[in-house]
């Protein structure tokens, strides 16, 4: 989850630089309408050139924009880097090509260094930062208006080298305390929703997987799972041994795709999406063949005994299908344990199906 977590916040960060970059060109073109022809800052900035390049920002921006929409998870590092590197070096050609009115931008540099750092992390920002540094030399070597203010030049350059880095050492110690409030916050949810023993999913789980199955199944499977005996196996060899099996059942549980789920006590439930009633007999037999098969590790036998209920053929909501379902189990128990059996709706009895 705190993966994910991050990736969303990068995605939504790089949609704004988007919105940014076009806001940002947006406003040069409307400053460049205002002024007067003959302003500087209109001579400076209503060069071909620049003009150019302000286009060519705004079609890369909007292919970067489309990729992301339609990638979110593709290339993220990569993307971001390359991005990076066009922010900061057109900027610093376009400083290269106004002239004078270079002089006002150079906080630009310090925002790219800083702002990449605490949007993306240490190792995006020293990449920007070492793309600034190595930029703003070239730009003192190459340009006429830097070289002749060779003190505030250099000037900039130390602010470039030593502001960032002072700021990259509180990203990192705000970018561990996200991460600890991450890890805290995966490890309640984690918690809150599923079983202690076992970590399958919890009844408090279940229940909301169940109605988002009810949302978005045309047809489904209630599967409950109730094993046979255990009051005996707790009494015979202890809750200790007994808590053993009930794991060892969950591991067996787990290696099925569908989701499971651990209600308490010996209770377990299954959702499974299906096509045909025989898709679900078949899962079912498997199941069943699976917990009874022996373990290792415990000299002891156990099965479980299954009760189906499918929607919306035999119930459309929770409280029914849960009731069915239990119901089915129970005429399992009661015809030989170590089976499954289907509940049926049109005639209001069971239809057992034995896996011995």
């Amino acid at each position: 989850m705190k993966q994910i977590s991050i990736q969303a916040e990068h995605l939504k960060n790089e949609k704004t630089q988007s919105f940014l970059r076009v806001f940002l060109i947006f406003i040069i073109v409307v400053t460049l309408l205002l002024f007067n022809k003959d302003a500087f800052y209109y001579r400076a900035f209503a060069s071909t050139t620049v003009k150019d390049i302000m286009v060519v920002v705004l079609i890369v921006n909007l292919l970067y924009y489309l990729f992301i929409v339609r990638f979110p998870e593709l290339f993220v590092q990569l993307r971001i880097v390359l991005i990076s590197m066009m922010d900061v070096f057109t900027s610093l050609y376009v400083m290269h090509l106004v002239g004078d009115y270079a002089l006002y931008y150079p906080f630009l540099m310090l925002w790219y260094s800083i702002g990449y750092s605490m949007r993306y992390g240490n190792a995006i920002g020293f990449f920007v930062y070492a793309s600034v540094l190595m930029g703003w030399l070239v730009l003192i070597y190459t340009t006429d208006v830097w070289r002749d203010n060779l003190p505030m030049s250099f000037g900039w350059f130390i602010a470039f080298a030593i502001i960032p880095l002072y700021a990259f050492k509180l990203v990192n110690e705000l970018h561990k305390s996200i991460n600890i409030l991450h890890k805290n916050l995966d490890n309640s949810i984690f918690q809150a929703e599923h079983d202690q023993l076992t970590e399958l999913p919890n009844r408090q789980f279940f229940e909301k997987e169940l109605h988002h199955a009810l949302k978005s199944y045309k047809k489904f499977a209630l599967l409950f799972i109730d094993l046979d005996g255990f009051k005996e196996i707790n009494d015979t060899y202890g809750h200790h041994t007994g808590d053993k099996v009930l794991r060892e059942v969950a591991k067996r549980m787990r290696e099925h795709k569908y989701f499971s789920a651990r209600l308490g006590g010996d209770e377990f439930v299954f959702i499974i999406p299906y096509k045909n009633r025989d898709e679900v007999a078949t899962f079912a037999d498997s199941l069943v063949k699976s917990i009874a098969k022996k373990c290792p590790l415990l000299d002891i036998e156990f099965s479980a005994s299954v009760g189906i209920a499918l929607y919306p053929e035999d119930a459309n909501t929770p409280y029914e299908l849960k009731k069915k379902s239990d119901s089915a189990m129970y005429h399992a128990k009661e015809r030989g344990k170590n089976q499954f059996s289907f509940y049926s709706s049109s005639s209001n009895e069971v239809c057992l199906v034995t896996t011995r």
